[in-house]
């Protein structure tokens, strides 16, 4: 018995190195790249804030932050939709799950607790405006993720809940952080805690609850 442990710590160590070693798909980085680059070009004309996840317009609309980035990523769809071919959606998701392009089911989740929150709906005046994170190069700002209810489709939101799928890429996740980093991390490295508001990397859950 003495001598397994070792053994099989040797293997999990061997495990979880091999998976924070493995790359990211080549077309998923230049995607999140681009979306990065959309993300620092809104901040630029909004006094350095992240958008938030979602808001409601001077028309009553409930706009998610998929469409305050599109002008800055030259995409022209309609209202409540993105470019089906854009960077919002991983080349192996099929074009079937796509949903033509909802904006609500995008193959990457903006962090909800930690940046996002909503700027309008049910949690209207509870977002303060976050300029500057804590360690960007180590908090998440997009990670890819299914939704438990929409499995294979996406979701525009995501926290370190254990209900979500972050396993689309070869049993991981691709994440965006907010430094600009692209990496392929495991599931179990997403879900550092029980409650979503955590102030612990990678999510900070408090940058966008206190000023």
């Amino acid at each position: 018995m003495l001598k397994i442990f070792p053994i099989t710590f040797a293997v999990l160590l061997s495990a979880i190195t091999l998976a924070f070693s493995q790359k990211a798909d080549p077309d998923v980085e230049r995607s999140l790249k681009e979306i990065h680059a959309a993300f620092e070009a809104y901040k630029k004309d909004h006094d350095g804030e992240y958008p938030p996840l979602a808001r409601t317009t001077e028309s009553g609309e409930r706009e998610l932050w998929p469409e305050m980035l599109k002008p800055y990523l030259q995409d022209t769809s309609e209202a409540g939709k993105v470019d089906v071919s854009g960077p919002f959606f991983t080349p192996y998701t099929p074009v079937s799950e796509r949903r033509s392009g909802s904006v609500a089911t995008i193959s990457f989740g903006y962090n909800r607790f930690g940046l996002g929150r909503d700027g309008g709906g049910k949690e209207e005046g509870i977002r303060f405006p976050v300029r500057n994170v804590p360690e960007p190069d180590a908090t998440i700002l997009l990670v890819e993720v299914d939704s438990p209810k929409q499995q294979g489709s996406g979701w525009y939101a995501a926290w370190c809940d254990p209900a979500f799928d972050f396993q689309r890429y070869e049993g991981m996740a691709h994440v965006l952080y907010a430094s600009g980093r692209v990496a392929v991390v495991p599931p179990g490295a997403l879900l550092v805690a029980d409650f979503p508001a955590t102030p612990l990397a990678p999510w900070f859950g408090d940058l966008s609850k206190n000023p």
